[in-house]
């Protein structure tokens, strides 16, 4: 069983790696040097983006990993023992037990110390749940007590690590975004020793404090709401103006956050008013703020023009894969941070389901070979069209263009001198 289930693990590793790279191109990672140490260790990241954070976290490292998933997975027979051979160990939350969910803990925390203690490495989501928002919730202790106790366990000399990693998307849920991804320097588990042994309790909370620490460091870790929306607005504001690389959007929206923080509450309240009119003015035009600044993909051009063919033939192809995912997302009511890990899920689905009977039709019209042809051409046309519409969108809204009155500009030119105002001074931040 083991030998499939590394089989099974590397070529999902493989798979995702390629994935991640066509759908968030222009990605960048920091911290490699951490990433290429050997188990056993824990990986510990963020959960912003569902899915996606346990594969980025994983990707970039060459030892392979085990995950600790919640229950509500394993409620399908089929799917849980598929993910049980993938190496996802189930843990219960409060929620999942308070819906009935039967697991075993304690099974699971031992399964966990076991694999670690053989060498072994995990991937933990110390915040539980994935919610889609700017910010690191509170840690639960989990991943400290399993650290904790696997080291007492041998005595204080296995040599187990915590890696945290600090995952920044710019758009969680638009394909051909991008991420920022650091690793940052272990903890070393066995430095808790004396502490330990002073105050168990103590030195869990200990641990969990310093892993927040070291992440929330290299997040970008929004107070509330509110600040969320004004950040994100102003600094995509910012990026359709002045596009940059994804280490110096990073910068960038780590610098703006704190140059937000340090105005008065009148000058706050003012730039929040003028953020919401300015929001609420675009959707009620129809357009999106790419629209109205410099940036070249916001325009007809002439990529707009002579890509729009093969757009079109390649939404008429995947039609019934569209239909799929459009039909699952309101038969399954789920909530807008899982929808970009449902559409993924079932848009592979719809790949495997439609792609070979669409070629197989091809075939009964025409020869074989122009059904292999017809066959390859499907995920180049898929990729192209996905690409084109994520690319060239704010272009269509030019369409709308005619409603966006003076008023609407002059909003967003003064919202620009704002953020021109905010990042005039140098703050100093560095990573």
């Amino acid at each position: 069983m083991k030998r499939w289930s590394d089989l099974l693990y590397w070529v999902l590793h493989f798979c995702s790696r390629w994935m991640l790279r066509i759908l968030y191109p222009g990605t960048e990672v920091a911290g490699m040097d951490h990433a290429k140490m050997k188990g056993p260790f824990i990986v510990a990241s963020n959960h912003p983006n569902t899915l996606m954070d346990p594969l980025f976290s994983g990707i970039f490292l060459n030892e392979r990993l085990f995950f600790l998933a919640h229950a509500g997975l394993f409620q399908n027979k089929s799917l849980a023992r598929f993910l049980s051979i993938a190496g996802v160990v189930p843990i219960a939350r409060a929620k999942d037990r308070a819906a009935g969910m039967e697991v075993n803990n304690d099974a699971s925390f031992s399964k966990a110390i076991e694999l670690l203690a053989s060498g072994g490495c995990f991937f933990i989501a110390p915040e539980g749940d994935s919610e889609l928002e700017l910010k690191l919730r509170t840690l639960k202790s989990g991943l400290a007590r399993i650290a904790l106790a696997t080291e007492k366990r041998h005595n204080w000399k296995l040599g187990l690590r915590i890696l945290p990693v600090a995952l920044n998307y710019e758009s969680p849920t638009t394909a051909f975004s991008r991420a920022f991804i650091q690793y940052v320097e272990p903890i070393e588990v066995s430095d808790w020793e004396r502490a330990y042994r002073e105050d168990a309790a103590r030195a869990t909370k200990d641990l969990t404090k310093e892993l927040d620490f070291r992440m929330r460091s290299h997040l970008i870790d929004t107070r509330d709401k509110v600040e969320e929306k004004l950040l994100l607005t102003l600094s995509r504001m910012h990026a359709n103006d002045q596009p940059a690389a994804a280490e110096e959007h990073y910068v960038r929206k780590k610098k703006l956050l704190k140059k937000i923080r340090d105005l008065s509450q009148n000058e706050r309240q003012q730039l929040e008013a003028k953020v919401s009119q300015y929001t609420a003015d675009l959707r009620k035009s129809k357009l999106i703020d790419l629209s109205l600044s410099d940036h070249p993909n916001g325009k007809l051009s002439v990529g707009v023009v002579f890509g729009f063919p093969i757009f079109l033939w390649g939404v008429i192809n995947h039609l019934p894969i569209l239909g799929l995912v459009w039909f699952a997302e309101r038969l399954s009511g789920i909530l807008y941070n899982y929808l970009a890990t449902l559409r993924g899920l079932i848009g592979w689905l719809g790949i495997f389901l439609f792609y070979p009977l669409q070629a197989w039709l091809v075939s009964h019209s025409s020869s074989s070979a122009w059904a292999w042809l017809y066959l390859l051409h499907l995920p180049l046309i898929g990729i192209f069209s996905l690409a084109y519409w994520t690319t060239y969108r704010p272009a269509f809204a030019l369409l709308h263009r005619s409603r966006a009155e003076q008023r609407l500009i002059n909003q967003r030119l003064e919202l620009k001198q704002w953020i021109m105002r905010l990042l005039a001074t140098d703050s100093g931040y560095s990573l």
